[in-house]
């Protein structure tokens, strides 16, 4: 995991800037410095004006302040990778023998036979974490059964190409491999080790920041499986319990989330349940309507309903579309709110829980047709604790915003659709809407772009089809209007 490098005590002739630069970089990363380690922030800090020619202080906290460069070459200068292959062995043990089995039992019962399993890798440093994951899937004989998905974030870009070349030294094994079962999957060369192309290929990495809500909703959103290991014990109090809460936000409602052993003092700040998996404890999401924090239990898995499914065609990468960014319908005011209604569930044994996401997208349809907008969201909240990965939720939230005419609260929205389904062109079209009315005529035309292409291939495959009541060939329809044209698509 990486954290600050550690020295004792404050320097000397501690600076009033000096301790600026910190609060700079506690605001952007949770990263603390109060306990101490002020040496090897000035140190960084030194190193990096002497690198800019002599910066002086005063000039360096408004360029950290200001500059997402700057701040990612602090960040890869104040601290250090400390991980290893299957560190605390007995999370991944847990993890292939009592969680994975207990998810792939619930998308069983829910009737999805081949499901994606989505594991995330925070505070990935140099990698061998996520590539333990890659590793306990393999040794595990569980991925003929599912779809797994492997994101490794970390908040330092440097360590991330570390992490992607997968070479790595004696260090990174002081997890004894006393049955060799690790060994078939590395090649060794000049006292290096360079794990398998196949391994490699498992895992993808990206830059996120844990205290940025709107990146772990990219990221996280509807993850299954969270392993936070030594990562909180270098953050200030607000900083832990804002990760907590991001990530409790979009994780799936029957997620894990792993702990290191010695922040698992903190949970209670998680707001989450505490659950003993045979000596392992994991933090899982409370249900809807629990208010407070639950005492430690025990249990092998804690059955949640299953979350709904959501179609998405394939993508069609079509001929290119004219500019059509004056062209694009407007809704009319007053005009109601229309989601499509629910799908219903796959699986008897998930009726009784389609049923309820139905009947509550029902009430916030209603409650949004007749101006009652603040219920509406609330009822979306509901559905998005039992189902955050609910496309018309988001959907309802997005057209809400929009005819508010708060055009950057919806395009949030219209993001978290297509990330619950990428087919989705209605969501592009109101994307296309959104940077029209914003005056962003060239963005407005690349949306309402992928919007025609989206509608294409879904009129190719489903001919008729429609979103959100608007048709395929509506939106296709588009391609030929001219810049007076205004329609409502709804």
């Amino acid at each position: 995991m990486i954290s600050p490098k550690k020295t004792n005590g404050d320097p000397p002739g501690l600076s009033p800037q000096l301790r600026r630069v910190e609060h700079v970089l506690r605001s952007s990363t949770g990263i603390s410095f109060q306990s101490g380690n002020w040496t090897a922030l000035r140190d960084a800090v030194q190193a990096r004006r002497r690198a800019l020619s002599g910066l002086g202080m005063a000039e360096y906290v408004d360029l950290l302040s200001s500059s997402a460069a700057e701040m990612d070459e602090l960040i890869s200068l104040v601290t250090v990778d400390e991980t290893y292959f299957m560190r605390e062995r007995r999370h991944f043990t847990a993890l292939a023998g009592k969680v994975l089995p207990s998810i792939l039992r619930r998308h069983a019962e829910a009737g999805s036979a081949h499901p994606t399993i989505r594991l995330v890798s925070c505070g990935c440093a140099t990698g061998e974490e996520p590539y333990s994951l890659a590793l306990t899937l393999l040794l595990s004989g569980l991925l003929n059964r599912a779809r797994f998905q492997i994101l490794a974030l970390d908040i330092d870009a440097s360590v991330l190409e570390k992490a992607r070349t997968a070479t790595y030294t004696r260090n990174s094994f002081r997890q004894p491999d006393s049955d060799g079962l690790l060994a078939p999957f590395f090649s060794h060369h000049g006292g290096l080790a360079q794990l398998s192309p196949r391994v490699r290929r498992m895992v993808t990495f990206e830059k996120a920041n844990l205290l940025d809500s709107d990146s772990i909703v990219s990221h996280v959103l509807g993850a299954d499986v969270i392993f936070l290991r030594n990562v909180l014990i270098y953050f200030d109090e607000y900083a832990i319990r804002r990760v907590f809460r991001n990530l409790a936000r979009v994780m799936s409602p029957s997620g894990y989330l792993f702990l290191g052993s010695t922040e698992l003092a903190r949970w209670k700040a998680s707001g989450m349940t505490l659950v003993d998996l045979g000596g392992v404890r994991v933090l899982r999401p409370r249900p809807p309507g629990s208010h407070h924090p639950a005492k430690p239990s025990r249990s092998n898995s804690t059955a949640c309903a299953p979350r709904q499914a959501c179609a998405r065609p394939a993508i069609h990468h079509g001929p290119s579309t004219p500019r059509v960014s004056r062209a694009l319908p407007t809704p009319g005011p007053g005009q109601p709110v229309r989601p499509t209604p629910a799908p219903p569930p796959p699986h008897q044994a998930g009726k009784q829980h389609g049923d309820q996401v139905a009947g509550l997208l029902a009430q916030a349809r209603a409650q949004a047709d007749t101006g009652e907008d603040q219920l509406a969201l609330s009822i979306c909240d509901e559905i998005l604790r039992l189902d955050n990965l609910n496309t018309e939720a988001y959907l309802t939230r997005a057209l809400i915003a929009f005819k508010a005419g708060r055009y950057r609260d919806s395009l949030k929205e219209l993001r978290r659709v297509l990330y619950c389904d990428k087919a989705h062109f209605v969501g592009r079209l109101y994307m296309a809407l959104c940077y029209r009315e914003m005056g962003m005529d060239s963005r407005a035309d690349a949306e309402m772009t992928a919007a025609v292409k989206l509608a294409r291939k879904a009129q190719a495959t489903n001919p008729g089809c429609e979103i959100n009541g608007i048709p395929a060939t509506y939106v296709l329809g588009l391609q030929g209007k001219g810049p007076a044209a205004k329609e409502d698509p709804l």
